[in-house]
């Protein structure tokens, strides 16, 4: 009884002391202690950490941080029993624990602590979906505590890179994070200076680089032969003339090396920014040669990031990629490839190699004229073919148009204007996806010589994989969209 009588005494004694503290801030709102940034401070709408009584005790613990550190440690401690699952108690506790650390004594234990207070508060925020627009703070502040934390290459390695999960919050700003003198005891180690500096994402996937890219001119600089393999370019060096040469889907881009001229096609193009060799590497402009390959890229400053994805603006209203999807599907799954793709895998330099070399075996296909040929050849079947005949063409359109783009000798937008004229003779002949499936199944068997009375034969596996892709598609409602049926096809424009 006299515990919480003093208890009592003291926290009426605070709340007086620091009313006018209280009043001055427009009434119990919170806000961010002196020593961060305020785009690093969040509330958590409903905590007991902004009730009168403790915002009262946080306001003097903070006080206390910045004068008499000694003290504002032994009442933290009193301070996070008064919730030890609170989300705000625990974010406020690890603002203060931080203001200690920066003291520069006890920093191991602290950080410790430090560590198991953001990881108290961000997973206590991750179950309650009201704290989803706070996540990304509690986010960066578990980072710092782990990097904090680490001292060695070995710990290091154990520490989650979670600026990963940060690239879609605009507000992280990646470069005065990792310049902060918090970390200048992680320079010299590899996983960090990985985590640090100018990053690259492909497809929302990042894209992993044994050398840094280079900022020269205002302009992003990197080895291109990887990303540019990545999105199925092929890559050659000419020694006698010293220029890069990159080809993918009809374009042929020749950068000589020291000059601020660029070919496309025989178009010259001015560069800001010339190509150059160092250590044996050579560095082109990124955002050029991207665009050139039909990508778009998205420089996001803060965080440092530059994102790089398919241009779909010519995409419009189109209804094209159900099609293509739903026409691909069982022979993507067949071919243990990812169905919800258009190239019916993840773009990839070893995807794009393994295509180039299937669809030479498959098809005799070695070229981007080649594609084409086969593609105009498949839609060339006769309107009196058997219906099993028209859809095994018609689906084998947009198969061989998906791979010609995995391989990277079409772009996307040729994918699209490809398949259309098949989507539209589809729907002229079959009324469902079940109906033409079936049919291309049916001509599988026949072009294969496979009885479709047979058990276990070609033909009964694919159609095993169609059903269970059908049924699995009742729930997700994405391979086979039921609704272009009913619709007209709608190309691009």
């Amino acid at each position: 009884m006299k515990n919480k009588i003093f208890a009592l005494l003291i926290t009426m004694i605070m709340c007086f002391t620091y009313m006018t503290v209280v009043i001055a801030n427009d009434e119990n709102v919170p806000f961010a202690p002196s020593w961060i940034s305020p785009d690093e401070y969040v509330v958590a709408v409903g905590s007991r950490a902004y009730e009168p009584e403790t915002w009262a005790q946080i306001l003097h613990i903070r006080n206390l941080a910045e004068t008499e550190p000694a003290e504002a440690k032994k009442a933290l401690n009193l301070f996070r029993r008064l919730g030890e699952t609170d989300v705000g108690i625990n974010f406020e506790a690890a603002l203060i624990m931080y203001k200690l650390y920066l003291y520069g004594e006890n920093t191991s234990s602290l950080a410790v602590s430090l560590t198991t207070i953001c990881n108290d508060a961000h997973n206590g925020a991750r179950k309650n979906p009201d704290y989803d627009n706070i996540l990304p703070v509690l986010l960066i502040w578990r980072l710092r505590a782990a990097l904090l934390r680490a001292n060695s290459e070995e710990e290091m390695k154990y520490t989650p890179d979670d600026s990963k999960q940060l690239i879609e919050y605009p507000e992280f700003n990646r470069k005065r994070f990792f310049e902060s003198s918090d970390f200048d005891h992680l320079r010299e180690y590899k996983t960090f200076t990985d985590m640090y500096g100018l990053t690259v994402y492909i497809d929302d996937v990042r894209f992993e680089m044994d050398v840094a890219p280079k900022i020269v001119n205002d302009r992003t600089m990197l080895p291109i032969r990887p990303i540019a393999e990545y999105l199925g370019a092929i890559v050659l060096w000419d020694e006698v003339n010293n220029t890069a040469s990159i080809n993918r889907a009809g374009k042929d881009i020749k950068i000589p090396i020291g000059s601020s001229d660029a070919y496309v096609n025989g178009d010259i193009y001015m560069l800001d920014s010339p190509a150059f060799v160092e250590n044996g590497r050579t560095y082109l402009p990124l955002r050029f040669i991207a665009e050139q390959l039909s990508q778009e890229v998205e420089w996001l400053g803060k965080q440092e990031i530059i994102k790089i994805s398919e241009d779909l603006s010519f995409v419009g209203e189109s209804n094209l990629k159900p099609w293509i999807l739903g026409m691909c599907a069982v022979i993507a799954q067949n071919n243990m490839g990812d169905p919800y793709e258009i190239g019916m895998d993840k773009r990839s330099a070893e995807n794009a190699s393994h295509i180039r070399k299937s669809i030479t075996s498959w098809w005799s296909i070695r070229s981007r004229g080649d594609v084409f040929t086969t593609v105009n050849s498949l839609l060339a079947v006769s309107p009196n073919s058997d219906d099993s005949v028209k859809a095994w063409n018609l689906f084998r359109v947009a198969q061989i148009a998906s791979w010609g783009y995995a391989s990277g000798y079409l772009t996307l937008k040729e994918v699209y204007e490809l398949t259309e004229p098949a989507a539209i003779e589809l729907r002229k002949t079959f009324t469902s996806w079940d109906e033409s499936t079936k049919s291309y199944l049916l001509g599988f068997a026949n072009w294969s010589g496979i009885d479709i009375n047979e058990k276990n034969t070609k033909y009964t596996m694919r159609l095993q994989i169609y059903r269970n892709l059908y049924n699995l598609e009742k729930s997700e409602g994405i391979l086979f969209d039921h609704d272009v049926w009913t619709q007209e096809v709608r190309g691009i424009e």
